[in-house]
């Protein structure tokens, strides 16, 4: 990912997480969805992201729906924003 104002690659943390674990942590979802029993290794990867993320990569476009590079392998589909 590229920040949204430099255009310099961006440093971000990603977590791996099972359904619930928002939910355990009483993290308000502000839009879309949370990752759920459907969403498995063997399924197109999928990302809930903070608004710090958004705002920092997505800028003022929608984020759901959106494809995000989280790695050199890995790209995932925003289904929800914390």
């Amino acid at each position: 990912l590229k920040d949204a104002e430099s255009g310099r690659p961006g440093l971000t943390n990603l977590t791996y997480a099972s359904p619930g674990l928002l939910d355990a942590l009483r993290i308000p979802l502000r839009a879309g969805r949370w990752i759920s029993d459907a969403d498995r290794a063997d399924t197109a990867p999928v990302a809930v992201i903070n608004e710090a993320f958004r705002k920092a990569y997505l800028k003022d476009a929608e984020p759901l729906g959106q494809m995000v590079q989280l790695g050199r392998d890995l790209r995932a589909q925003v289904i929800g924003v914390v």
